[in-house]
């Protein structure tokens, strides 16, 4: 078994991008829910980039005004119609949103339903070597919570992946439209999120990988021990049989606290980095702002585009 499982991490880190090739025909089966949730997903996307310029326009038009006159009807008017503008689009952003988180989940569940039907029907067809080669209760993890984690690469992965990353140019030439010595600052940020997530990545993708092995050893023990019941009962190997599901349950039970503490450690180094770039970009700002530079709609605008 340790041969096998050797090459299945093999496997893992050199097909990658072959896997995500032949994954995709089972987006290609539902391309209208594709189509639907990628518009939805970009609508959302255009509206959020536009909402941070109404609030500018509505802080330095309607809102100046009225703290230097006091009462303007003029300033009141222009408010009145920002503010509708900014509902409205609040509203389809909220529709696109549903529309895009509807329609990707329901292409995950499609696709999880067609793989997990290709994944059993091509262990259908394996010759009986095969399964004496792969255990029943690692065939069993490969058809539920592999395929699972499959599917995720549909509903919340690759598709999202390159939407937020359309998103993230769009606010990019947003902030450096505003002010480029901010907007450097985010990009230093961004870099060092950047190198922690690709330390993480790894460290990440090693424990899960690990994690996923153990828990196939601990299923393929339980289906052999419960098929095999009576030849234990027979030969009271009770205690024995517990000691080794116990050692693979703490096998198991190690592999998932690596993959927690690479978790404990990710979250606060990207939060000390975005905390700090936050600091930085107090900092700078108000000296923008003090200096005459830059105005507080906008400051509030650029700020917007960093969440």
């Amino acid at each position: 078994m340790s041969n096998n499982i050797h090459e299945e991490e093999v496997l893992g880190k050199a097909y990658d991008a072959r896997l995500i090739k032949r994954l995709l025909p089972y987006a290609r089966r539902h391309l209208g829910l594709v189509t639907g949730g990628a518009a939805c997903m970009l609508v959302a996307g255009g509206v959020a980039l536009v909402l941070p310029l109404i609030i500018r326009e509505i802080i330095n038009g309607p809102f100046t005004s009225l703290s230097l006159k006091g009462s303007d009807e003029a300033a009141l008017e222009a408010l009145g119609w920002l503010a509708l503008g900014y509902f409205v689009l609040v509203v389809v952003q909220f529709v696109a949103q549903f529309g895009n988180g509807y329609w990707f989940q329901a292409l995950g569940a499609r696709a999880v339903f067609d793989l997990r039907k290709d994944v059993y029907t091509r262990i259908q067809h394996q010759p009986l070597k095969f399964f004496d080669r792969n255990p029943v209760g690692r065939l069993v993890t490969r058809v539920t919570s592999d395929v699972e984690a499959v599917g995720e690469v549909f509903a919340s992965g690759l598709v999202q992946l390159v939407g937020d990353l359309l998103i993230v140019l769009g606010a990019l030439a947003m902030m450096f439209f505003i002010s480029p010595g901010l907007t450097s600052i985010v990009l230093g940020a961004m870099v060092a999120v950047g190198v922690i997530s690709w330390v993480f990545k790894g460290r990440a993708r090693n424990a899960f990988r690990d994690m996923r092995l153990k828990l196939a050893s601990v299923n393929s023990f339980l289906n052999e021990t419960i098929q095999g019941w009576r030849v234990t009962r027979i030969f009271s190997t009770e205690k024995r049989q517990a000691r080794r599901f116990d050692e693979r349950s703490s096998d198991y039970r190690e592999a998932t606290y690596r993959t927690v503490f690479n978790f404990a450690m990710f979250f606060p180094a990207v939060e000390i980095a975005t905390t700090l770039a936050l600091a930085a970009l107090v900092w700078y700002g108000s000296r923008q702002i003090l200096a005459h530079e830059l105005d507080f709609g906008s400051f509030f605008a650029f700020f917007s585009y960093t969440q």
